[in-house]
């Protein structure tokens, strides 16, 4: 689906921002009245404008990008950095236990990906 933005945290989400707005996957909407100018537009000519945004979505979206962040979040904890001793580290070893306190199990990461729709 294509993004209606309306609040972007400066710094940390600009890249995104940019990324979807010049790739035509969405728009930036700063004022209700442009949010509004917005929807209209999309929804003018039997939805035309949201047709042309949601195929440019398709085209750059990562539908299965939280499962990757999942398997490397996942990868570096069971891995963990290493202290100058080459010992893992004690943030390692909170993650893991924070995972495990919250049953997030292993074979998450083996559960098949979604397929991407088209």
């Amino acid at each position: 689906m294509p993004m209606l933005l309306i609040d972007v945290i400066p710094g940390q989400e600009e890249g995104n921002r940019d990324y979807v707005v010049k790739n035509g996957a969405g728009v930036l909407a700063e004022t209700p009245l442009q949010m509004l100018e917005t929807v209209s537009h999309w929804m003018a000519d039997g939805g035309r404008g949201l047709n042309e945004f949601a195929q440019n979505a398709c085209k750059v979206g990562r539908s299965n990008s939280a499962y990757d962040a999942v398997e490397l979040i996942w990868k570096a904890a069971l891995r963990g950095p290493r202290n100058t001793r080459g010992k893992p580290g004690s943030r390692r070893l909170w993650l893991i236990d924070l995972l495990t306190k919250n049953n997030i199990p292993l074979e998450i990461l083996k559960t098949p990906k979604p397929k991407n729709k088209k």
